[in-house]
């Protein structure tokens, strides 16, 4: 399958044996994370305001995609509808994770061959949307 830079990778979400068996072969840590990010979810559906903001790292092996992707799962789940957007630096993490790269997702421009594209098409150009970013 051929994508172009711009095309986020085709999302399937895991069928329920697979999301089952996903959640049993979770590590400690994983477990922790996953819990975290349910229970923000069901406070938020109680009427919570708060809002969780996670970043979760690690070396190469531990992990970080397949939590990423039971993750968007099991929010797609609770709220019943594909609500999580993933993307990521680069071209070959966006497509581990079933993503976009950052600038595909929020059209920042790139050079490529010399000549800048992607921009976004705005009047005011890409301050301002930057400026929301940093006060979400």
């Amino acid at each position: 399958m051929e994508l172009d830079h711009e095309e986020e990778v085709p999302y399937l979400p895991m069928n329920e044996d697979q999301f089952s068996q996903a959640k049993q072969s979770m590590n400690a840590g994983q477990k922790e994370i996953f819990t975290l990010v349910t229970q923000s979810i069901q406070n938020q559906m109680s009427g919570a305001e708060e809002r969780l903001r996670i970043f979760f790292t690690g070396g190469a092996g531990v992990g970080k995609t397949f939590l990423l992707k039971l993750l968007r799962d099991q929010i797609n789940r609770c709220y019943a509808k594909d609500a999580v957007k993933v993307c990521s630096l680069t071209g070959v993490a966006a497509r581990l994770i079933n993503g976009a790269t950052i600038h595909s997702t929020l059209k920042l421009p790139v050079q490529k061959d010399g000549r800048i594209t992607g921009a976004l098409k705005t009047d005011r150009g890409i301050r301002p949307y930057v400026m929301r970013l940093r006060q979400a």
